[in-house]
């Protein structure tokens, strides 16, 4: 005689079953959020441009104030770019360190994008601008220094989907390093090449809510030049979209001694 078989009603779930469950999805779907978020950045983070094509790394750990014949003013600066580091990680702001050559202003613009990276799920993209004056120059002769320049452009403003989502935010932080360099030596005639300023106004333009006037993502800025001096050298809609007006937003190492090497 065939055994028959007998389905058993299925006993629901209790209450302590079901958040157990809850939580298990729920730790996947976070899982699963942190690894593309992570493979987002590392995206936009390998379309950065070194000098010399040598990647650079450096946190506040490394920061040594003593390393400044003023170790207090060494320390005023650190701590003034930590502080700004950690608003970074709560809202968009732009951020100025200028002054001399060999203080420490590419060092603290890299700490920055350390802290910010590690303390929150935000992208950063690293450019030094002789080099993008390089890569745009390039562009014109070689398929594949123009396919370069139109990714790294898409790190920075973002790619929307079909229906007009992000399919990548743009960049949370961008760091123009060296910023001014590549205009050679100050001069009241010398301007930026015509075909960068375009490049990096456009750029800079989609990371702006024009209606209300904010930055939608943060740019740190580090130069050897003034504002008046930047000022000559490119065009003003520019500056004004990537220049800080806050003085709170500007670190100043005018008085901080050169110490590379030292």
């Amino acid at each position: 005689m065939d055994k028959v078989a007998i389905n058993q009603p299925q006993q629901p779930l209790t209450a302590e079953e079901i958040e157990r469950v809850k939580t298990r999805i729920n730790g996947i779907e976070r899982s699963w959020g942190k690894m593309w978020t992570d493979k987002l950045k590392d995206q936009i983070e390998q379309q950065s441009l070194w000098s010399g094509g040598q990647q650079l790394h450096f946190s506040f750990n490394d920061w040594n104030p003593n390393r400044q014949p003023d170790s207090q003013l060494g320390a005023d600066i650190g701590n003034q770019a930590y502080m700004l580091a950690k608003k970074m990680e709560q809202e968009p702001i732009n951020v100025n360190l200028f002054g001399n050559r060999g203080t420490g202003k590419t060092s603290l613009a890299l700490a920055m994008i350390d802290k910010v990276s590690k303390d929150s799920d935000k992208s950063w993209l690293f450019i030094n601008t002789v080099e993008l004056a390089n890569l745009i120059s390039r562009s014109y002769q070689y398929p594949e220094s123009r396919e370069q320049l139109n990714e790294l452009y898409k790190a920075i403003t973002g790619i929307r989907s079909g229906d007009g989502s992000w399919y990548r935010k743009p960049v949370d932080v961008l760091v123009l390093d060296d910023f001014g360099t590549e205009g050679g030596q100050n001069s009241d005639e010398l301007r930026v090449r015509r075909d960068m300023q375009d490049w990096l106004y456009r750029a800079s333009n989609a990371r702006i809510d024009l209606q209300n006037n904010q930055p939608t993502g943060s740019t740190i800025i580090t130069t050897n030049n003034t504002s008046n001096e930047l000022l000559r050298m490119y065009d003003p809609k520019l500056i004004s979209r990537i220049v800080t007006k806050n003085p709170q937003h500007v670190i100043d190492f005018t008085k901080a001694k050169d110490v590379r090497n030292g």
